[in-house]
């Protein structure tokens, strides 16, 4: 993305922003009715992906599941 000569976004960067937060939306979409399918709330799927995603050596903490996007703070504490 290039801003422009006062650092405002192109019509072209507006237009890429609007298209990546919809296939955004899709994906939360598809994600949230595969979860649904599988008995799972849309956090307990959320909260599972970002405990599959961590890399390699990194241990998963409730600290550090809270800060992983779609895992409600209230919720992710009653886990602990």
């Amino acid at each position: 993305m290039v801003s422009g000569k006062n650092g405002s976004l192109s019509d072209a960067d507006h237009a890429a922003l609007a298209n990546l937060r919809y296939r955004i939306r899709k994906f939360r979409q598809f994600s949230t009715k595969a979860a649904e399918k599988l008995g799972l709330s849309p956090q307990q799927n959320q909260a599972l992906l970002a405990i599959k995603g961590l890399g390699s050596g990194e241990q998963m903490s409730v600290s550090t599941l809270t800060l992983r996007p779609g895992c409600i703070c209230s919720r992710t504490y009653a886990l602990a």
